[in-house]
């Protein structure tokens, strides 16, 4: 049974495989080596430092969550762009410190942060527990993500991280 599913997952990445690879080579490339430019898909697009930056407002967001898993021997964490996720420690299975729903169709939030103002109004440091017309930038990146957005004339700044090594 698990060669025949070995051999079927080859079968249908090799030729995601071989697409990639071309894309790779046809790219052009810049003095450092790496692609000089990335295109945007609607959504969000590679930065200069290799991040991953998405776009998000109201309604508009992916059709599928975009997750960031940082992680370090001792624990770790899933993040999407909307804020959902989960935390743990040592085994992600096992031992999860928050709630994980696994529903990628709602992606729904298990922690929030809110910032209330002396005025009544709150503020959301993510998009994921309401959903509003203001424009909240989401940076993925190796270790971290950053979730910005300004709102009200405050700007926010939520940055996501997990130390890399036990102290």
């Amino acid at each position: 049974m698990v060669r025949v599913v070995r051999r079927l997952g080859a079968r249908l990445l090799a030729p995601l495989a071989a697409l990639a690879s071309e894309l790779v080579e046809q790219a052009p490339r810049g003095g450092t080596g790496t692609p000089a430019e990335v295109p945007f898909n609607g959504f969000g697009g590679l930065t200069a430092e290799g991040d991953y930056e998405i776009h998000l407002a109201g309604d508009r967001v992916p059709p599928a969550p975009w997750a960031n898993v940082i992680a370090n021997p001792h624990g770790g964490f899933v993040v999407t762009e909307r804020g959902g996720g989960f935390a743990w420690a040592e085994n992600s299975y096992f031992y999860r410190l928050t709630p994980w729903h696994n529903d990628p169709v709602s992606d729904p939030v298990s922690e929030v942060v809110y910032c209330g103002r002396r005025d009544g109004t709150t503020l959301v440091r993510h998009p994921g527990p309401v959903r509003t017309a203001t424009e909240f930038t989401v940076c993925h990146g190796p270790g971290k993500s950053i979730f910005t957005q300004a709102h009200a004339g405050i700007a926010t700044e939520l940055r996501l991280a997990w130390p890399t090594t036990r102290r």
